[in-house]
This record gives structure tokens, C-alpha cells and sequence, in this order.
């Protein structure tokens, strides 16, 4: 399995990122469009379309092949260009109906609301794109949970790509001034499409090494393993790419289950299945998956990605609410140590109307009565939790230690 540390941030690979648009293939493609813009520039509109979609087609293309951990660009084969172009259609769609969806709300609500929306629609753009290039689904690029969670799990490198796009874009804008200075009337069009096409590829290129770069944070998964530009194909993942990319989510799904079965404890398809989930918005699903996957976790010591999982499900809709005393503990524990003290209170509230024949309700919630009172200053909640454990488990083995901590609770109260 790839780890981020194999692939250096964006910012370490700055010459490789802005020679990769200079490279054979992107360059004749985009010299090859701004020929054709020339040449057929009497049919304006029409020209400039289809130069868009083929650009968008390789642009998608090359987030794809990125994203897989290929690092030189896609060849320009029957299947890159002449095959279906429902992504770029999808990319029109999914502009045209913020365009539309905000011109609605402020026509009912006014100009705050709709512009609440072009905006948070322009900052998530990035998130919506790759999205759209491994989904192939509008809704699941318009849905603002999946492109919130993309952006969450991505983290603050995400902020670093909006940047880096916005400076590329603002660079592009500079660069078509300057050369709209030198260049004849003629010469303009076919050298602004050329220069288009440069800036859409890298820009596409840079989201797709994106998501190469935190695959396991988002994810995703590279089809190959190993260093460098040359690759190795992973071939137990072979099915698995091979029906993500056709757009069979359920498939890939039952996939990762089967193998999952023959190697229940392989952490890389875990994490496959959890990105995968997350990213078409499979809430159920995840929170049945986090039944196997939680107590890895936690045997592991990944407190912290428990806790990533324990949320992501409250995201989608599900919940994880563990049967098993020693996992339900674990995860409060990991959300406690995460700052995170009420939703460890919710997972352990509750544990005796569950599982009213477990020993270890006093162990659960003396740790709850710890946290109301230690991290959220509920000292009276505290008080009657240890009330009950007093009352309801007079001989467990825990009781001195609960006996002790109602002291601590009394002289707090006195003080």
C-alpha cells in the first residue's frame, strides 16, 4: 500500500507539476487545439465548444491517471478522446444548476442566501471536480455533506490546493494580457486556447496528485504500488479499478466484501471500503462496515481515524454504536483524547438499556460520570450517574473505585 509519505506535497514538486503540461502529449494536444481554433475560427462558437470538451475530457483523464499514481500524462488513445464525454457534460450540469439554484434562491430570499451559495459552490469547485471524475455522479457533486467530508478528510492541504489553483488561474489571466500585447488579432484566439489548455491540464493534474497524495485519508486507491513515475500494477485490486471506473459502485463494493472475507484484517481494503463508502455517500453501508472495521482500529491504536469514523457515519446518517463493552469503551476513549468529550458521552449512553445484562456497565459509565464531570463540568449528571452504579451494582468489583469517585464529586460540590 501507497503511504503520503511516498508521494511528496505539492509544494516539494513544484518543477515536476509545471513541466507536466509541457510534457509531449499535453503540449501537442493543446498546440493541436489551438491549431484548430485557428484554422476553423470562422465557426466560432462551435470550435470553441468542442475544443473545451476534448480539453475537459483529457483534463478529467489526467486527474484520473494521477490520482492512480501514474505521474506522466495519459496517452492520447481511441479511449481518452473518443469515448464517452459524459463527464465534461456532467461538469456544464453541475455549473449550470448553482447558476440556476442560486438565481431561485435570491429571487425568493434575496441576494445574501444566493450568494451564500455561489460562494460556498465556488470554494468546494475543487472537491466537486474530483468528486464528479471518480463518482461520475451530479448528485454526489452537488451533495455539500460529500464535498464537506471530501474537504474535511483531505484536510488543511486542501486550503493549499484552492491556493495554488487560484495563483495558477490568476497566472493564466496575466499571461493572456502579456500576449495579447505581442500578438496579432489573428494569433490571439489560437494562442489564448493554447494557453487554456496548458493551465486546465495542470490544474487537473494537480487534483488528481491531490488525491494520490491523501488517498488514504479520502480513500481513494492508487492501482499501483512502489516509487517514482514507474509503477507496478496492483493486481488483487484489478477487479476492484476496474469496476470503479466504470462507474459500478456496487460492484466495487461487493469486491472489497469478498475480499475482505478471505483477508478480514487487511487494513488497505478497510480503508478502500471506507473512502469508497464515503465518497458516494453510502451512510448505511458505513456503518455497518464499522462494525469489523472499528475494533482494527482501535487494536491498532488509531484513535484518532476512530474517531474520523465515528463522525463520518453521524455525517451520512448512520451510527456506531457498538454491542461489544470493550469497543464501545475504546471509542469513547479515542473521542475523549480527541477533544471530542460530549459525542463520547452519547456512545456511552444508553450501554444499560442495550445491553442490560453486561458486567461492565459500571466500567462504561464510570468513565461517563469522569467526563461529565472532569471535561464538561456537569457535576450533578456525574453525581446521579454514580447514584445508579451505586444503587444497581452494589458487589461489583469496581465498587471502591466508585465509592471513591462519589467522594471526589462531594468534596467538589462542598469546595
Amino acid at each position: 500500500m501507497q503511504t503520503t509519505d511516498r508521494f511528496p506535497p505539492l509544494w516539494q514538486r513544484f518543477p515536476a507539476v509545471f513541466a507536466y503540461g509541457l510534457q509531449p502529449v499535453p503540449l501537442g494536444l493543446a498546440l493541436t487545439l489551438a491549431l484548430a481554433d485557428g484554422l476553423l475560427g470562422g465557426f466560432s462558437w462551435l470550435v470553441g465548444l468542442v475544443t473545451l470538451m476534448v480539453l475537459l475530457k483529457y483534463g478529467f483523464a489526467a486527474l484520473l491517471h494521477t490520482a492512480e499514481g501514474e505521474l506522466s500524462p495519459p496517452k492520447l488513445e481511441r479511449g481518452v478522446i473518443l469515448d464517452s464525454y459524459e463527464l465534461p457534460l456532467l461538469l456544464f450540469a453541475l455549473i449550470l444548476v448553482v447558476l440556476l439554484l442560486g438565481y431561485e434562491v435570491g429571487r425568493k430570499l434575496g441576494a445574501g442566501p444566493a450568494l451564500a451559495i455561489w460562494g460556498f459552490a465556488l470554494l468546494a469547485l475543487p472537491a466537486s471536480i474530483m468528486t464528479l471524475a471518480y463518482t461520475q455522479s451530479l448528485w454526489s457533486a452537488l451533495n455539500p455533506v460529500l464535498l464537506l467530508n471530501l474537504i474535511l478528510r483531505i484536510g488543511w492541504p486542501y486550503a493549499a490546493l484552492y491556493g495554488l489553483l487560484f495563483l495558477l488561474a490568476l497566472g493564466q489571466t496575466n499571461l493572456m494580457g502579456l500576449v495579447s500585447e505581442g500578438l496579432s488579432a489573428g494569433l490571439l484566439r489560437p494562442a489564448f486556447t493554447a494557453i487554456n489548455a496548458y493551465f486546465t491540464i495542470v490544474s487537473f493534474h494537480i487534483m488528481g496528485y491531490m488525491l494520490l497524495q491523501r488517498h488514504e485519508r479520502v480513500g481513494t486507491s492508487p492501482n499501483a504500488v512502489g516509487q517514482g513515475d514507474t509503477l507496478a500494477v496492483n493486481e488483487r485490486l484489478a477487479d476492484f479499478h476496474r469496476f470503479v471506473d466504470g462507474g459500478k459502485i456496487d460492484a466495487a463494493i461487493a469486491e472489497l466484501e469478498y475480499l475482505l472475507q478471505e483477508t478480514p484484517g487487511d487494513m488497505e481494503l478497510h480503508r478502500l471500503m471506507h473512502g469508497l463508502l464515503i465518497l458516494h455517500g453510502r451512510g448505511r453501508k458505513l456503518a455497518q462496515h464499522a462494525r469489523s472495521y472499528l475494533p482494527l482500529l482501535l487494536r491498532a491504536g488509531e484513535e484518532g481515524k476512530a474517531s474520523e469514523l465515528y463522525f463520518d457515519c453521524r455525517r451520512l446518517g448512520g451510527e456506531i454504536r457498538p454491542a461489544d463493552p470493550k469497543h464501545r469503551l475504546g471509542l469513547a476513549q479515542a473521542l475523549r483524547h480527541g477533544g471530542q468529550s460530549q459525542a463520547a458521552v452519547a456512545v456511552l449512553k444508553g450501554f444499560h438499556q442495550e445491553h442490560p445484562d453486561s458486567e461492565e456497565i459500571p466500567r462504561l459509565y464510570l468513565l461517563m460520570a469522569r467526563i461529565l464531570c472532569e471535561d464538561l463540568g456537569r457535576d450533578e449528571l456525574a453525581l446521579k450517574t454514580i447514584a445508579y452504579l451505586e444503587q444497581s451494582y452494589p458487589e461489583h468489583p469496581l465498587r471502591p473505585e466508585i465509592d471513591g469517585y462519589r467522594e471526589t464529586l462531594r468534596m467538589l460540590a462542598q469546595a
